[in-house]
């Protein structure tokens, strides 16, 4: 029985966590004995495990073999109920978003008096608006997506760190009774610069005429065309900059006349349903370029915003003449931190005593690998990394930084190519770097094409001269499995007999 059914069954919680949240390892497959992983934490009342294997997806219909046997293997009532009245909550796939979601919140707390060693946030926002009397803090090289907000930081608020948004009109405009305080709300604004980092808005009803409001002055078409779609009213306000003439009241009107105005608390507007369709990613892709073609210039481009410079020394392997020894990568610290927290120390100052420069020696990152990683950082992904010939250092560098999403990506591209040729060469990876999800694959792929590769050469010379006692323990295990699944048990057993003469020790 292997790793994650055996810490389901022992009660393990943090083993689990760990094969699920670092080494991916899939809850809902089965072992020899047509059991997932919460069969074996029903059938032993582990509560604290049933609950976090359904809360990461297990599969819980009634109308599947593995449901079935969860729901009469439980050990006692309490665990039968916890399945009956679970209700999905899906698994968040899109870590980019939630660190950006933390940086906005914690932006809010920061306090430049202090240091960040003492308070540990390492938000360091660069930008606060008032609204009502109250601050909302905010990074420009986010905001700068937007046409809107890149033109006045560069204009009319470059050497303002602190904004003031007020209601407006143009003079002789304002309306019999307007209410200007009512255009321009806090909860509105948070609303609407919390977009920037999540892509989506939860905002109350009660607010809605101002959001729609500020959108328009803000420029920010697309979210407020999706919010009229949300707010049913696509067929009532067809030009967005009609909010420009509406009071507050008359907006308010309009939405009154809509059932789903008069039903609905909130507005919600949801993410893209994937990470890859946002505009978050897709803008955080474009910095990221804009960052790798700026890395020979001696400066920055003032429009990144940037706080902090990562030296990269060209590797002896890197020679081009007509390269500089090193390059300057002109990034962002908040970001840095809240996506890797190998960063921390060097930007706290705990390292070094310059915190806007970070110097990597020669041979601690090539330029091609490093770039990938920021591309990473910024965006969560890294375009083409399933045909990159440096998969397996990109790996290496995951392991480095702890970025276990990163690590993720690689044994997921290198899976995909995995093949006879190569299964052998993958297998010491996944141990080498301690994949469990590639090192099964591998096995798995081994067991399966047992036959054909029985009395190769390569296999050979893998259990005789590469494997470890550890992979060779793993192999028969899943060679074990899969003879048993096909019904040939006594081929196995077999096989067990002869091993040692099948594969002589020197």
């Amino acid at each position: 029985m292997s790793d994650i059914w055996i810490a389901a069954r022992e009660g393990d919680l943090n083993r689990i966590k760990y094969l699920v949240e670092v080494e991916d390892v899939d809850i809902n497959k089965m072992n020899e004995y047509d059991a997932i992983p919460l069969f074996y934490a029903c059938l032993c009342g582990h509560k604290e495990i049933v609950e976090y294997l359904l809360n990461q997806g297990a599969e819980l219909d009634a109308e599947t073999y593995a449901g079935w046997r969860c729901y009469y293997a439980c050990l006692n009532s309490e665990l039968r109920d916890i399945l009956k009245n679970f209700k999905a909550k899906p698994r968040d796939f899109n870590p980019l978003i939630e660190s950006f979601r933390s940086l906005f919140q914690d932006s809010q707390l920061y306090n430049d008096q202090n240091s960040v060693i003492n308070t540990g946030n390492f938000s360091f926002p660069d930008v606060t608006f008032v609204i009502e009397g109250r601050e909302l803090k905010a990074h420009r090289f986010l905001l700068s997506s937007s046409p809107f907000f890149e033109q006045n930081f560069k204009t009319i608020w470059k050497n303002k760190n602190r904004i003031f948004v007020n209601p407006r009109r143009k003079e002789g405009t304002q309306k019999e009774g307007e209410n200007l305080a009512e255009l321009a709300r806090f909860e509105a604004l948070e609303s609407i610069v919390g977009y920037f980092y999540s892509n989506d808005v939860s905002l109350s009803m009660e607010y809605a005429p101002s959001f729609l409001y500020l959108c328009s002055r803000f420029k920010l078409w697309d979210l407020l065309a999706r919010s009229e779609c949300e707010l049913g009213l696509k067929e009532q306000i067809s030009d967005p900059s009609i909010f420009d003439k509406l009071n507050i009241f008359q907006i308010s009107n309009r939405l009154e006349e809509k059932d789903k105005w008069r039903l609905a608390k909130r507005l919600i507007i949801p993410p893209p349903m994937k990470a890859e369709e946002s505009s978050l990613v897709q803008n955080m892709r474009g910095l990221v370029r804009d960052i790798i073609s700026f890395s020979t210039s001696s400066s920055p481009e003032e429009s990144f915003y940037s706080d902090v410079t990562l030296v990269v020394h060209k590797s002896t392997e890197e020679d081009d003449p007509n390269r500089p020894p090193f390059v300057n990568f002109y990034s962002h610290k908040p970001l840095l931190c809240y996506r890797c927290e190998y960063f921390k120390p060097f930007i706290s100052g705990s390292f070094q005593n310059r915190t806007d420069l970070i110097d990597f020696k020669e041979g601690y990152f090539s330029e091609t690998i490093f770039e990938m990683l920021l591309e990473f950082l910024y965006t969560g992904s890294v375009v083409g990394i399933e045909d990159s010939e440096h998969l397996v250092d990109l790996m290496s560098v995951s392991n480095l930084l702890l970025l276990h999403d990163l690590k993720k990506l690689c044994v997921s591209a290198i899976m995909d190519n995995v093949n006879l040729k190569n299964v052998y060469d993958a297998a010491l990876i996944g141990e080498l770097y301690e994949s469990t999800r590639l090192r099964d694959h591998c096995m798995q792929l081994i067991a399966v094409a047992w036959d054909l590769i029985v009395k190769s050469p390569a296999l050979h010379d893998f259990i005789i001269n590469r494997a470890s006692k550890q992979l060779i323990q793993e192999l028969k295990e899943a060679l074990e499995d899969h003879l048993v699944h096909m019904w040939e048990k006594e081929k196995w057993l077999q096989i067990e007999a002869e091993w040692d003469n099948l594969f002589p020790k020197k």
